[in-house]
């Protein structure tokens, strides 16, 4: 049975939390592997048996698959150790993403645009893109109101 919550999947508040809760620095790969054991059943989407059809029908296959992409984008990162803000926005098709870096810093941008394509070419051919905005510190941007800003729960 799914939870919900003023419409909102428990896809949704895992994501949340995992986005808004984190930073690029804080997470480990046993922090990934911890986060990778919770939203286990929802692997079970990809193959599920007969009996677990209506289980599947409850969640929006498409959400599932941008927020797998949006976490490999994530793990990729981590592994990088890239000192970035990051910003999402999952209303639409693509995923939006805004991406600020420290000023003049061209080679993280090349590193990023590179990382983006390796987590988003298996989700290709399910309709899951990033279509991705870059801004450097000097750019004084803030993210919009309706992006989930990766580590805005952290306190400093």
């Amino acid at each position: 049975m799914i939870i919900e919550n003023d419409n909102k999947m428990l896809l949704d508040f895992w994501f949340e939390e995992f986005i808004t809760g984190n930073t690029i620095r804080s997470l480990t790969r046993s922090k990934l592997e911890e986060i990778r054991d919770r939203i286990y059943h929802y692997e079970r989407i990809e193959s599920a048996l007969e009996e677990e059809r209506a289980f599947m029908d409850c969640l929006n296959s498409h959400k599932y698959f941008v927020q797998k992409m949006i976490f490999d984008f994530i793990c990729l990162l981590v592994d990088e150790k890239l000192d970035i803000e990051l910003g999402f926005c999952t209303r639409h098709v693509d995923v939006e993403v805004w991406i600020i870096t420290i000023d003049d810093a061209d080679e993280v941008v090349d590193q990023l645009i590179r990382l983006e394509t390796q987590a988003a070419k298996k989700y290709y051919g399910l309709d899951c893109h990033f279509s991705s905005m870059y801004f450097e510190e000097r750019d004084n941007i803030r993210f919009p109101k309706d992006f989930i800003i990766f580590g805005s729960n952290i306190q400093n």
